[in-house]
């Protein structure tokens, strides 16, 4: 499985089309992947990828080769705008106390 942090604004059904182009014609996968937005926290949400291959050997080559591509993907798209992020709420002072 495939684990990718990105900002909660991410857009899920690019990078679920990326995960499709990048497993196209990918003789180790047995069945297409399966790309889910699954964990949200306070800074980031997480996308897994779940691919199914003919062994564990595959497996462990595949998802790190993917997990890569992706990454490179997540950081260049949109000048990296979906990477996560830390968010700060500033509270102004209302000067009435």
């Amino acid at each position: 499985m495939v684990k990718i942090p990105v900002d909660h604004a991410a857009p899920v059904d690019v990078i679920r089309r990326e995960v499709e182009r990048l497993a196209e014609n990918e003789r180790r996968l047995t069945e297409p992947p399966l790309t889910e937005l699954f964990e949200i926290d306070s800074e980031t949400a997480i996308i897994w990828i779940w691919l199914s291959t003919t062994d564990a050997q595959a497996s462990w080559s595949l998802n790190n080769e993917i997990r890569e591509k992706l990454a490179r993907f997540v950081a260049t798209y949109e000048e990296g705008r979906y990477l996560p992020h830390r968010r700060l709420r500033l509270h102004q002072d209302s000067g009435t106390g």
